[in-house]
């Protein structure tokens, strides 16, 4: 696996167990932090899709 790929899927990876975090959270407290913890881990994807794009260029 490259390096641009390493980063995307490590930023995946995150983002999915910050979503998570975020569904078991909602669950069993308040729903609007699901919204909350979805929202960063949409943010967490698109800058590992940045990150991936800029470890491409070099």
């Amino acid at each position: 696996m490259n390096l641009p790929w390493f980063v995307f899927a490590v930023h995946l990876v995150a983002a999915v167990a910050v979503f998570g975090i975020g569904l078991f959270v909602g669950v069993n407290g308040n729903s609007i932090q699901i919204v909350f913890f979805a929202a960063i881990a949409v943010m967490i994807g698109l800058l590992g899709r940045s990150a991936r794009n800029i470890a491409a260029r070099r």
